[in-house]
């Protein structure tokens, strides 16, 4: 009896060392693999900086025929800082421009290559933070055809919202490497079940871009208080649209053919 218990317990001694073994070496091999992606993703897949020129100046601070002010991205210091701390945005923009009855807010926000994951920008979008501040999401469309002075827009994501009786009619971006991608978010859930789709989106993410995660983001917001059809008639509107070109947000012209 005293024999069978030895042996028993020299076997089990055994199998908890080899698990203890098989364990680390899986973590060795684990480790190596992410630090060969590391080295290796980089120089396979390079990434795309598709904005190279500054929000603040292609954002017009001044345009004739509109009264224009900025505005800061949340209107006091501590939220300032909180905002950059859960966005980690590297440059961000925000102006008002009125004429007569007519204003639009032009919002923009760009990070550069590796700042931030698409998943994570991608939640931050009117269908997100608009509605976890009290909107009502009236109309909603995604991937809308838009055109201003005959060229073609990336199509947009575009709705209509409103709060406390007052209507905003919105068009936004989420560019990736200067291509739109979109979520189709209703709100902030901080469930179990919000935290899995999120974690569904991240994995959806490389699902769509494979290995190659590491391209700029650049997220465009255009709102007004006159139906978009309408202000996309106007030519003050038009011209202020066409300044946002370097952002990415018109699809390119074809390139000309040499002879």
């Amino acid at each position: 009896m005293i024999a069978s218990k030895f042996f028993a317990r020299q076997r089990s001694r055994r199998y908890v060392s080899l698990v203890g073994k098989t364990l680390s070496l899986s973590l060795a091999v684990m480790l190596a693999l992410l630090a060969v992606i590391q080295v290796v993703v980089p120089r396979l897949f390079p990434a795309t900086e598709a904005v190279t020129q500054s929000l603040e100046k292609t954002v017009p601070a001044e345009m004739t025929g509109w009264k224009v002010h900025s505005l800061p991205i949340a209107e006091t210091e501590i939220m300032r800082e909180h905002v950059k701390s859960v966005l980690r945005y590297d440059e961000a923009v925000y102006r008002v421009y009125r004429r007569g009855a007519l204003e639009v807010t032009v919002y923009a926000a760009h990070w550069k290559s590796g700042t931030a994951s698409y998943s994570q920008v991608g939640l931050h979008t009117p269908d997100t933070c608009w509605i976890c501040s009290g909107w009502r999401r009236d109309q909603r469309a995604h991937a809308t055809p838009l055109q201003v002075a005959g060229r073609a827009l990336i199509p947009a994501e575009t709705g209509t919202f409103s709060k406390d009786g007052a209507s905003l009619h919105v068009m936004f971006w989420h560019l990736v490497g200067g291509r739109p991608i979109r979520y189709d978010e209703t709100g902030w859930d901080d469930s179990w079940r919000g935290k899995l789709h999120r974690a569904a989106v991240a994995v959806a993410d490389v699902g769509r871009f494979g290995l190659r995660q590491r391209d700029d983001q650049c997220f465009v917001r255009v709102t007004s208080n006159s139906p978009l059809r309408e202000a996309l008639r106007d030519a003050d509107f038009q011209s202020l649209l066409i300044h946002l070109e370097p952002l990415g947000v018109f699809i390119p012209k074809p390139a000309a053919i040499v002879r």
